[in-house]
């Protein structure tokens, strides 16, 4: 049996949470060292009865596929959901009994109750993020894919040549873009789970990052300008 939590949403929803409290995120799994099942990869989590694009109930497989329009083997989906924390699995297939199980342990999962470990994600309501990256996850393990997901708008992605050196970083790192226009960018460093560690408004064409007490780990760089356009690296601090 998987945790419920249809009253929080409940709640959520007499308390008359608005489209501006929500927050845009792209979930994202790395399935190059699977067999893809024929039904294709899905998700389930408590978020389910929360995400206005389905009628699905939390923890409902096969109600939220994911999609991989780019054939690099990493599988998204998008969604727009309330702030908060949420817990979830990646499934290869339709049902249960084919989602991820003893691969995810304690480094990158919450106990579930039942003798396992669901993945989690902290939401941030924050007005100048417009996406929130979560992942891109290996399937049914702890590790983080190689492969990049990066802005979903190619073009605004490719102008602003964004990039973090040195990568990875002991101290600082120094992220450097194009600013033809003379832009200011609003800047947020998340991680792994979504949750926004640094946001802060930045112009020119660098900006330093230190790590002060930032744990070694893995981090995700976002640049968003005034009309909505962002663009994404990889940052990690060892």
């Amino acid at each position: 049996m998987k945790k419920f939590y249809t009253l929080a949403f409940v709640m959520l929803a007499a308390l008359g949470m608005s489209a501006q409290d929500s927050v845009s995120v792209v979930l994202a799994v790395d399935m190059n060292n699977e067999t893809v099942s024929a039904d294709g990869v899905t998700i389930a989590g408590n978020f389910q009865a929360a995400y206005a694009g389905t009628a699905c109930g939390d923890w409902s497989p096969g109600c939220t596929p994911l999609t991989d329009d780019d054939a690099d083997g990493v599988y998204t989906v998008k969604l727009k959901l309330p702030a908060g924390s949420y817990q979830f699995k990646f499934i290869n297939g339709i049902a249960w009994g084919d989602d991820e199980g003893s691969g995810l342990t304690a480094d990158c999962g919450v106990d579930n109750g039942v003798g396992g470990f669901n993945r989690e994600m902290d939401l941030t309501n924050d007005p100048t993020d417009v996406d929130t990256v979560v992942g891109a996850y290996v399937y049914n393990s702890c590790d983080v894919s190689s492969i990049m997901v990066t802005s979903i708008e190619r073009g605004f992605d490719d102008a602003l040549a964004m990039t973090v050196a040195p990568n990875p970083a002991f101290g600082t790192a120094t992220l450097s873009f194009a600013n033809d226009r003379g832009e200011d960018f609003n800047m947020t460093v998340t991680t792994m789970t979504g949750a926004v560690v640094r946001s802060e408004v930045v112009a020119g064409t660098s900006v330093e990052i230190t790590r002060n007490d930032l744990p070694a780990g893995l981090y995700f760089v976002t640049l968003t300008n005034a009309e909505g356009q962002r663009a994404t690296r990889k940052m990690i601090f060892r």
